[in-house]
C-alpha cells in the first residue's frame, strides 16, 4: 500500500503498483487531475452534506469530508472490494467519522448486479452486457439509500463509466425533494455521452460547465456542446443556481454590464505579477509602440483579462471580461502571428476552459520557443499558466522555454499515464533546465519507468526535498530499489 499527501492536506491510501492509473497520477501530480475536484473544494462549507456515486479510491470522497468538516456528512458508495478496502483505510487515516462508506453499486433498481471488473479499477462499473470478468454485488438506488435519512443533500457527484442515466433516474426523490448541486461525467470511453441530461431536464434542472480560471459555472447548452476534452457537467434548479450566483460560483447567461478597460488595469497588473515585474518597465505603455498590428486590440484584451482577475466583482463579469479578452487577443493574433499573443491566446483559453484552443495556440508556441524568445520580452504577454504567473524570470529564455512546454504537456494530456512516450518527448527539451517544476521531473521518471526506458524509480534530489511543489519526498527517498515502490510514502 502506498499513502500519498495531496494537495488539500488529505493522506489517500492506494495500491503499491503504478502501473494503475489513480497511483501512477497521484505520484505524478499528487492530485486527482480534473479541475472540478478545485471547485468542489472552495464550494463545500462547513455543515453540508455531499454524496459520491462512484468513490473508487476516495479522492473526491475525502476532497468532499475536508470541506464540509465533522459538522456536514459525506455518504461514498464503491462496490468494487479493492478501491472500497483501500477508502476505509484513508477515512481512518483521515479521522473521517462523518463520512459513511456503502459497498453497493447505484442504479435505477435494487437487486443485485453484474459488476464489470477492470485491470483499472476506476474503470469498473455495472456491466450493461455479456462479457469479460464481472462479480455480483448489491444495487441500490438513491431514493432508497435515503429514504431514512433527514437534511438536506447539497452535492451529488456521479461517476459510473456510462451507467450515469440509470444512476440518476433512481434518485428522482432524492432531486425533486433535496435538489442538490450534481455533477456528474459525460465521458464513456473517447466519446460523450449526454444521456444522463434527460432525467435531470425532466426535474426542472439547468445545466452548467465549469470555468476553471475564476472556478465559476457557466450555463452549458446540449445543442453546441462545444469544448471536446469535456470530462464532467453540472445540474441543477434555478434556487440552488440563485445560492451559487450570490457565492460567486455561478455566471448566469446574461451579459455582463461593463466597459471597455482601462488600459491602466494592465500595466497595474504587469507591475506586480512576479513573472512580469522586471520586464513591465520595459514593455510600452501605448498601444502605438507595440510590434505589429491591432496593438490597441491586443492592449484591450490584456486590460480585459487584468480586470477578469478582480474576484471583488460578480462572477458573471469575471467570465465576460474573459470572453472579452480571448476575443480581442484572438482579432489581435490574426493580425500578427507573435509568439507573444500565441501565449496569450492561450493562457485566456484555458482559463475559460476551452483547452484545444489553448493547444492550438501552445503547439505553435512550442514550434517556434527556441528561434523567437528573445524577441518575445519587448510585447508584453501573458503567462502561459498560474504556475509560471507566480514565478520571476520571464526575462530569461530557459523561463519561456519551460513555462511554454510544461503548459503544453498538461493540457495536451490530463496525465502522462494516458500517453508515456509522448509525454517523453515533449519534456526532453527542458530536462535540466532550472525552472522546471517538480511535476514534470516525476511525469519524466513516472513514464520513463513505465515503458522500461529506466529500471526503477530514482530518488533525484529536487523529489527528495518537500516543497510547496512535492509533497511526498519520502516516497521519492524510498526509490532505487529495483523498481518497487516502498509502502508508506507519508510525511
Amino acid at each position: 500500500m502506498l499513502i500519498f499527501n495531496l494537495r488539500d492536506g488529505s493522506r489517500l491510501c492506494v495500491p503499491a503498483d503504478l502501473r494503475r492509473i489513480t497511483p501512477y497520477i497521484l505520484a505524478e501530480q499528487e492530485d486527482w487531475f480534473e479541475d472540478e475536484i478545485g471547485f468542489v473544494r472552495r464550494w463545500l462549507q462547513p455543515g453540508m452534506s455531499a454524496v459520491d456515486v462512484g468513490a473508487s479510491f476516495g479522492v473526491y470522497a475525502l476532497a468532499m469530508a475536508r470541506a464540509v468538516g465533522a459538522r456536514g456528512r459525506v455518504w461514498a458508495f464503491e462496490p468494487s472490494p479493492e478501491p472500497a478496502e483501500h477508502l476505509e483505510r484513508s477515512l481512518a487515516l483521515n479521522g473521517c467519522g462523518h463520512v459513511v462508506l456503502r459497498r453497493e453499486a447505484v442504479s435505477d433498481a435494487p437487486g443485485r448486479v453484474a459488476f464489470r471488473l477492470e485491470a483499472n479499477s476506476e474503470l469498473g462499473g455495472i456491466a450493461e452486457k455479456p462479457g469479460g470478468m464481472t462479480a455480483t454485488v448489491d444495487a441500490v438506488t438513491l431514493d432508497q439509500a435515503f429514504a431514512g435519512v433527514a437534511g438536506e443533500i447539497d452535492f451529488l457527484k456521479i461517476d459510473v463509466e456510462g451507467h450515469e442515466a440509470r444512476a440518476l433516474r433512481g434518485a428522482a426523490g432524492l432531486l425533486e425533494g433535496r435538489s442538490p448541486l450534481v455533477m456528474f461525467e459525460i465521458r464513456t470511453g473517447k466519446r460523450i455521452d449526454l444521456s444522463p441530461l434527460e432525467p435531470l431536464a425532466a426535474l426542472g434542472y439547468g445545466f452548467y460547465r465549469l470555468v476553471p480560471g475564476p472556478m465559476t459555472l457557466v450555463p452549458f447548452d446540449p445543442e453546441e456542446p462545444g469544448e471536446p476534452s469535456l470530462l464532467n457537467l453540472f445540474a441543477c434548479r434555478d434556487s440552488r443556481a440563485r445560492a451559487l450566483a450570490a457565492d460567486g460560483r455561478l455566471a448566469g447567461s446574461e451579459a455582463a454590464a461593463w466597459e471597455a478597460p482601462e488600459r491602466e488595469a494592465w500595466f497595474d497588473f504587469a507591475s506586480r505579477a512576479p513573472y512580469s515585474a522586471e520586464l513591465s518597465a520595459r514593455w510600452p505603455a501605448r498601444a502605438g509602440a507595440f510590434p505589429g498590428a491591432a496593438a490597441g486590440t491586443y492592449l484591450e484584451g490584456l486590460a480585459a483579462f487584468a480586470r477578469s482577475r478582480d474576484e471583488r466583482q460578480p462572477a458573471s463579469a469575471q467570465v465576460a471580461w474573459l470572453n472579452h479578452a480571448y476575443r480581442c487577443i484572438a482579432e489581435a493574433l490574426d493580425a500578427a502571428d507573435t509568439l507573444a499573443r500565441r501565449l496569450s491566446c492561450a493562457r485566456v483559453a484555458w482559463e475559460l476552459g476551452w483547452r484545444y484552443a489553448a493547444l492550438d495556440s501552445l503547439v505553435q508556441a512550442v514550434r517556434r520557443v527556441d528561434v523567437e524568445a528573445a524577441e518575445s520580452p519587448h510585447e508584453p504577454f501573458l503567462a502561459p499558466s498560474p504556475r509560471y504567473e507566480r514565478r520571476a524570470g520571464a526575462g530569461d529564455a530557459a523561463w519561456l522555454k519551460c513555462a511554454v512546454v510544461e503548459t503544453f504537456e498538461k493540457l495536451v494530456r490530463f496525465s502522462s499515464v494516458f500517453g508515456k512516450a509522448e509525454s517523453i518527448a515533449n519534456l526532453q527539451p527542458i530536462l535540466g533546465l532550472p525552472y522546471r517544476s517538480a511535476e514534470m521531473a516525476r511525469r519524466w521518471q513516472l513514464a520513463r519507468f513505465a515503458l522500461g526506458a529506466q529500471a526503477s524509480l530514482e530518488p533525484a534530489s529536487e523529489l527528495c526535498a518537500e516543497t510547496d511543489e512535492n509533497l511526498n519526498p519520502a516516497f521519492w527517498s524510498a526509490q532505487g530499489g529495483g523498481g518497487a515502490p516502498a509502502a508508506g510514502c507519508a510525511k
